[in-house]
């Protein structure tokens, strides 16, 4: 087998294995779609059921976005930087911009 057939092969491979997931991928959509159709029909008959599912809802939201609060913070944190700092060094270039305005040419 040449360099070429192998790289034939293994291109291939990925293929066949980026197909398969993604047709994966559909089909466990599609039961999704059927589950998540039968608990709204079922919801629909309850309104209770509707205010769980929309203060569940809103609890997720604001965990997501305190995860995204919290995965930015360590960013920040990871690249020795603080919002504090940050602002404190956006001012100080400010003064800089200004006193260089000054300074005759």
């Amino acid at each position: 087998m040449t360099e070429d057939d192998a790289e034939h092969a293994a291109m291939l491979a990925r293929v066949k294995a980026e197909v398969a997931d993604s047709f994966d991928e559909e089909l466990e959509l599609e039961f999704d779609d059927e589950r998540m159709s039968g608990l709204l029909d079922d919801m629909a008959a309850d309104p209770e059921a509707q205010a769980k599912a929309r203060a569940a809802k809103a609890k997720a939201r604001a965990l997501a976005e305190a995860e995204r609060w919290a995965a930015a913070k360590r960013t920040a944190s990871s690249e020795g930087s603080t919002d504090d700092e940050d602002a404190d060094k956006d001012k100080d270039d400010d003064k800089d911009k200004k006193d260089d305005k000054k300074k005759p040419p």
